[in-house]
C-alpha cells in the first residue's frame, strides 16, 4: 500500500524504523516521520484526514496536528523541506501501479 512505501522511505531518510513509528513512539524522529509522511499523503496525494487517521489508526485531530507541524518545519528547518522535496519527487502511485 502506498502509505506503507512512502512511511518506509521517510524512515529510511530519518534513520528510524517503521516498527518504532508503529509503536505510538515519541520519539523526535518517530513522530517527525509520521507527520511528514501524513503531510504528504495529504497535500500531494490528496488523502482526507479521515483516511490518514484510518491508515494510521490515530485520531484525525492527531493527524491534523502533524500536517501543520510540517508546514510549519518546512519554513524553518531546511532538513525537513529537503526529506519532503526527495519524498514528493517519487511517484509512488506509478511505483503501485507496477506491481
Amino acid at each position: 500500500m502506498i502509505y506503507d512505501f512512502i512511511l518506509a522511505d521517510v524512515c529510511h531518510l530519518l534513520g528510524v524504523t517503521p516498527e518504532e513509528v508503529y509503536a505510538n513512539n515519541r520519539k523526535a524522529g518517530a513522530v517527525r516521520a509520521r507527520s511528514i509522511t501524513w503531510y504528504v499523503l495529504s497535500k500531494h496525494y490528496g488523502w482526507s484526514l479521515s483516511t490518514i487517521s484510518q491508515h494510521s489508526k490515530k485520531h484525525h485531530s492527531t493527524v491534523l496536528h502533524g500536517i501543520r507541524s510540517i508546514e510549519d518545519a518546512m519554513v524553518t528547518y531546511g532538513d525537513v523541506r529537503s526529506v519532503v522535496t526527495q519524498i514528493r519527487g517519487v511517484n509512488y502511485a506509478q511505483l503501485m501501479h507496477g506491481l
